[in-house]
Parts: structure tokens; C-alpha cells; sequence
């Protein structure tokens, strides 16, 4: 009798401790960890304003200073690097900017033009919950002016917020730092943006 009260208490433990196994495993289905999509493509497009500024154009002691809408068309590619919110990205397209020209009294004066520009990119996504999350961004930028023929090369930064990974708007500033034609040159542009992505 003790055998058979002894043997029923070690099947009922036996069947337990599986039991105990089978819920833990059961639980495991439900952890998933959050992970990024490898790359997005996107367009990006941005409406704002141009300020340009030239000490002493071409030795005359003039002083152009001048600044008017701005926009820019982009497009571009986000890759993370890892699963913890570091990311990379570049940007390819066309943009307004300002030049500085001879006017009809022979008097320098802004004057807009049209630049291409690559800007490569790099950033940390902050989750906000959901499918939001934030995002600034810095990287370098170089830009050709076709009119003027000359170029800029400088630092782009910004913030954007994303949602579900595909679609953002944000915030984008560009400054020169290096003209390659006239080192007292000063070129900005600050953009409201909105990215689709694809």
C-alpha cells in the first residue's frame, strides 16, 4: 500500500513539473524582440528659407547679403546598425541656394540658383511608443550651384519623427563651412521636411 501511495505521488509530481515546463515554453511564444527593418528607401521633400551672405566680393568691398524661399528634393536610403536605435543614412538631390551676381548698375546682389547635393548621414531613433519614434540626425554635405559653377561643402543636421518606419516629418538645417571659390561666403537653409518611404 505504501509503494502504491508512494508511486502515485511521484507521477503526480512528474506530470507537475512537465506541465510547469510546458506553460513556460507556451510564455516564450510571447516574448519578441523589437527589431528594425534593414533599409528604407524614401523620398524627402522640404520648403523654408535661404540666407546667403559674402564679405568683400571679389576684392570690391561690397558686402551681399541676401536670403529668400528655399526647397529641396531628395532621395535617399536609412539602414540601422544593430537592434539598439543607431542609424545611417544618405541623401542624393536638388535644392535652391543663392549666389552672389552683378546686378544691371554693375553692383553685386543675391540671386538664386540651383544646386545638386549628397549628404551622408547619422543618427539614433528614440522610441516614443507605438510605431512613433524620434530621431536626430548629423552628417556632412556637399553641394554643387550650377548657374555660378562653384561649390559648398558644410554640415547638415535635424530631427525627424517617424511613424511605423515609413513615413516622417521634421526639421532640417544646413550651414556651410568651406566655399570653394570664396572662403568669406555664408550659406543656410532651414526646412520643414516630410519623407514617404518605400
Amino acid at each position: 500500500m505504501k509503494r502504491l501511495i508512494l508511486l502515485a505521488l511521484l507521477v503526480v509530481s512528474g506530470m507537475g513539473a512537465q506541465a510547469q515546463i510546458v506553460s513556460s515554453k507556451s510564455n516564450l511564444v510571447y516574448v519578441e524582440k523589437k527589431t528594425h527593418s534593414s533599409l528604407t528607401f524614401y523620398v524627402k521633400a522640404g520648403i523654408g528659407v535661404d540666407a546667403f551672405r559674402r564679405e568683400n566680393y571679389h576684392n570690391t568691398g561690397y558686402v551681399v547679403d541676401d536670403s529668400g524661399f528655399g526647397y529641396e528634393l531628395d532621395f535617399g536610403l536609412r539602414g540601422f546598425i544593430g537592434n539598439q536605435g543607431a542609424f545611417w543614412g544618405a541623401e542624393i538631390g536638388g535644392m535652391s541656394a543663392i549666389e552672389a551676381k552683378y546686378n544691371y548698375n554693375g553692383n553685386p546682389t543675391g540671386e538664386g540658383d540651383i544646386a545638386g547635393q549628397v549628404n551622408p548621414y547619422f543618427g539614433w531613433d528614440f522610441s516614443l511608443g507605438g510605431n512613433v519614434s524620434l530621431a536626430p540626425f548629423v552628417g556632412p554635405y556637399a553641394s554643387y550651384c550650377f548657374k555660378a559653377s562653384e561649390g559648398y561643402i558644410g554640415v547638415s543636421t535635424g530631427i525627424n519623427f517617424w511613424f511605423s518606419g515609413k513615413y516622417a516629418v521634421g526639421v532640417n538645417y544646413r550651414r556651410s563651412i568651406v566655399d570653394l571659390e570664396d572662403d568669406d561666403t555664408a550659406f543656410q537653409k532651414i526646412l520643414l521636411t516630410g519623407i514617404i518611404g518605400f
